[in-house]
């Protein structure tokens, strides 16, 4: 999957493939920053016990956005 995105990426500014992969780098470092503070937070405020209910929140958001984006490329 990982490929397939850089490859999105890399497609949309072939004048600039550095650039394109520093943005796609930095993306993916940002997103595990934004999701470990995130679970930090939903642990510190709700405790253990919910983070099978934060987890399924979770994928439920992502397949909402999957959805979302896969739909406004026909669009």
């Amino acid at each position: 999957m990982a490929n397939l995105n850089q490859y999105l990426i890399m497609s949309a500014a072939p004048d600039a493939p550095d650039f394109s992969n520093g943005l796609f780098i930095s993306a993916c470092n940002v997103g595990t920053t934004v999701g470990a503070a995130a679970g930090g937070v939903f642990i510190s405020q709700l405790g253990t016990p919910y983070v099978n209910w934060v987890g399924i929140l979770s994928v439920m958001l992502g397949l909402v956005t999957i959805l979302y984006r896969s739909y406004m490329l026909f669009f």
